[in-house]
């Protein structure tokens, strides 16, 4: 769910969108509620065993005692998500790579190859019910296999990675075991294989980076160490239905509160709080509130952050007039907000000039003065490690420093939903506005420059393809924050030296 913005009636309407497909053309099917289970217990971690051929016949080797030669044996994870330095650092087989020269004594991590494994219980699924595995952020080389069979090889930390299941793949109780190799070694192996290019000053890593969707900071920055990391972040399984479907969407609907649409077999409802009664019908259904109905969402210090709560629940045939929790085939709850950022160009004093206009207003835009411009870089190198009150604070201190707007830099990551909740002013009234780098955005206004910083961009199919759905998947993710103020295509990289 994305807003919408109707540039000609800014001021007097807010328009709102919803995208939906349905795979199902059986009218009298019952569906039951979809269900999302978290892969977040009993990980257990080890070193690749080069002397053992397949990565699958480790899964077997015994469990180890804490301390123990990571080769050997499995460990258990001590926290989860997972980073293989953090695991390290607390079973005490690495020094802290942040005192003194560190650095240097744990570079042999990232050459290695690394193993994640857990367990999980399935129970079965419905009639017209399929599963789908869902990994976000996998850093970053990952084979992933689901009893013994291959599903999934991963090449982008910043994608979103849904492996579809039939019933056949799972059984009462799965194995799953990512496979993690070195992104040093394949970038240097991709650089033989296209060429060597320029990518910055010597402080900024091995110009064999730019040809891995890996946060670059990993290959050392001129701000921080050089620490190649192997993480797994969010993985889940989602029991859907058949009319469920992740973006892109075949049927485009935007809708009046309390309005449903209707497919072939199954029920859209559009409810707010305050909805008054529903209808339903077909094709495109306008929703719209007035200027009177939805109040404004305004940058830190300009006006409050008015945030509404929306909910679009999927209802069966059977149930389609019944709006209860129990009986909707699947609740998609969503924050909303309206509006009305937009970028301006125009003649002053004979020049070309770049403002940003809110609401039609004019904003005088604050930021930290790095390198000229304001900059966010990830908290820590273990994302792992960064907790959603440790992005608050960040930003809590950005915003009593006066400063209203955030950018993302694009050597990082795109930052987890808890910092452009943030930004919106959601559960924390801290608005600013972020701009993105390819990659990034911030908060009261927020942008994101992409993941391409300072070199020059590799351009053969297999890359651009990946970008172009990495793209994707984190322009759906983020396209509705009221924060979000600016994607950007590249960092630095507007005179590309090869």
């Amino acid at each position: 769910m994305y807003l919408d913005r109707d540039h000609k009636t800014t001021l007097d309407a807010v328009k709102y969108s919803y995208c939906i497909s349905d795979s199902s053309s059986v009218s009298d099917m019952v569906y039951s509620p979809a269900k999302t289970v978290d892969l977040d217990k009993g990980w257990e971690w080890k070193q690749r065993n080069p002397s053992l051929a397949y990565a699958r016949d480790e899964v077997a080797l015994p469990f180890v005692p804490s301390g123990t030669d990571p080769v050997s044996g499995w460990h258990r994870a001590s926290a989860f998500p997972s980073e293989i330095h953090v695991e390290l650092l607390n079973e005490k087989l690495i020094p802290d790579p942040f005192i003194e020269f560190n650095e240097h004594k744990v570079q042999w991590v990232g050459l290695e190859e690394w193993l994640y494994k857990t367990t999980f219980p399935f129970e079965g699924g419905a009639d017209g019910e399929h599963t789908e595995l869902v990994f976000e952020g996998l850093d970053t080389f990952a084979d992933v296999y689901l009893n013994g069979e291959s599903i999934l090889a991963a090449d982008n930390q910043f994608r979103t990675w849904i492996v579809s299941l039939t019933f056949d793949q799972l059984k009462a109780e799965n194995v799953l075991l990512l496979h993690f190799k070195s992104a040093s070694k394949i970038a240097k192996e991709l650089e033989a294989k296209y060429g060597r290019v320029r990518a910055g000053s010597t402080n900024l890593g091995d110009p064999s980076r730019v040809y891995v969707r890996k946060a670059q900071y990993d290959w050392r920055w001129d701000w921080g160490p050089e620490l190649m990391t192997v993480a797994v972040p969010h993985p889940r399984y989602d029991a859907v239905q058949q009319h469920r479907r992740h973006p892109p969407c075949s049927h485009h609907a935007e809708g009046r509160a309390g309005v449903a649409i209707r497919t072939e077999g199954v029920t859209v409802s559009l409810a707010s709080p305050d909805a008054n009664g529903e209808s339903e019908t077909r094709g495109v259904v306008e929703w719209t509130f007035g200027m009177d109905e939805v109040a404004l969402w305004w940058p830190v210090g300009y006006g409050a952050q008015a945030l509404y709560n929306l909910e679009v629940i999927l209802m069966d045939e059977v149930w389609r007039h019944r709006l209860r929790h129990e009986h909707a085939a699947d609740r998609l709850p969503q924050h909303l907000a309206r509006p009305g950022a937009a970028r301006a160009r125009g003649p002053v004093r004979q020049r070309q000039t770049f403002l940003f206009e809110v609401n039609g207003v004019r904003i005088f835009v604050g930021g930290a003065q790095t390198l000229s411009r304001s900059n966010w870089v990830p908290c820590d190198n273990f994302l792992t490690r960064v907790t959603p009150e440790r992005l608050r604070a960040w930003l809590t201190l950005l915003r009593d420093g006066n400063q209203n707007m955030v950018r993302l830099w694009g050597g990082g990551v795109y930052e987890p939903d808890a910092f452009y909740d943030a930004c919106d002013g959601k559960s924390h009234r801290l608005p600013m506005h972020a701009p993105a780098n390819p990659v990034q955005s911030s908060a009261s206004s927020s942008g994101r420059t992409s993941s391409l910083p300072a070199a020059s961009t590799p351009a053969h199919a297999e890359f651009v393809e990946s970008v172009r759905r990495e793209a994707e998947d984190n322009v759906r993710r983020l396209r509705h924050h009221p924060s979000f103020a600016l994607f950007c295509g590249n960092n630095e990289g507007t005179r590309p030296r090869i």
